[in-house]
């Protein structure tokens, strides 16, 4: 155990994607039971230090490096190719439920039985609605937002902790509060306040629930607002705001139109275009006919004397 620990306490020299990164060889190994753990083997002398290379995006290992640091996972959201790589690696190199825990769920409630715990599977499309119930008096507003998620797992206290330190640089909450209600559930209430301010709250949080989703591996595919057709004419709205993220996947290549089907490929089939009419006056061109017309074809002259 002792020479183990001294192993373990050495540094480490990671080339990945040409980029060398220097940590602990404990930091490599904080999930011994993955896969990518067992990348990087222990050296069988304790004196030596050992470098390894790792044939993947620097951006994304240094994400991953971090994650292990620290133990918490920040995914970009304006590169949505790097967001689907790092997500990709996670998976294949076994970190992925370290990386998003779900939230833990007896199976009794999950198979009608037993007492034993398991673990609850983030679907690949997660839809999230915003039902907002606003209240409008001569400048005023007043928000009463419902935010229901369609699965379990997806930490809303981490949610509601985000959008406090969100709204709290802007506005006091002496004026609006936030806080989870079940599982799957939040709460967001305000009370009267300015229009331009209210405004700005709801934006905030519906900024905040894109991101905080987003952090767990999804990528936002649509959205749409509906609002309530028996609350048109009154001084009462409701808006309900529909969210469909889908989980942020590797895009697949596509097969050559050339791949041969002998070679054990599907070929795909191609279909062809369709040359679209041609739109306006046309040029009839007859290769028969003259340059110059003749006389018969000519005008006669209205001005001349006959």
């Amino acid at each position: 155990m002792r020479y183990a620990n001294q192993v373990l306490s050495k540094r480490a020299i990671v080339n990945a994607g040409g980029r060398r990164f220097e940590t602990w060889l404990s930091t490599l190994h904080r999930y011994p039971e993955t896969s990518f753990a067992r990348m990087f083997p222990a050296p069988k002398h304790v004196q030596r230090s050992r470098e390894f290379f790792v044939d993947v995006t620097p951006q994304v290992f240094e994400c991953v490096l971090g994650f292990l640091r620290t133990g918490r996972l920040s995914l970009p959201t304006s590169n949505e190719q790097l967001r689907a790589e790092i997500v990709y690696s996670l998976d294949i190199w076994g970190l992925m439920e370290h990386a998003f825990p779900s939230a833990l769920v007896s199976s009794s409630e999950a198979e009608g039985g037993g007492s034993d715990e398991g673990l609850t599977v983030l679907p690949d499309i997660c839809v999230v609605q915003a039902c907002d119930h606003m209240q409008h008096d001569q400048g005023v507003k007043r928000h009463a937002l419902t935010i229901t998620y369609g699965a379990d797992g997806f930490q809303l206290r981490g949610l509601t902790q985000r959008i406090r330190r969100d709204l709290q640089k802007q506005l006091s909450s002496t004026y609006w509060q936030c806080y989870q209600t079940n599982e799957r559930a939040a709460f967001f209430v305000t009370t009267k306040v300015a229009n331009g301010t209210a405004d700005l709250l709801t934006t905030s949080v519906t900024q905040q629930i894109v991101e905080h989703t987003e952090a767990m591996g999804y990528t936002l595919a649509s959205s749409y607002v509906t609002l309530s057709p028996d609350v048109v004419h009154t001084s009462v709205r409701m808006f309900i705001h529909n969210f469909i993220f889908r989980r942020a996947r590797l895009p697949v290549l596509e097969l050559s139109d050339a791949a041969e089907a002998d070679d054990g490929v599907d070929a795909v089939e191609a279909q062809p275009n369709i040359t679209p009419p041609p739109v306006g006056p046309r040029r009839i061109v007859d290769d028969n006919a003259p340059l110059v017309p003749s006389k018969e074809m000519a005008a006669a002259d209205i001005w001349t004397a006959r």
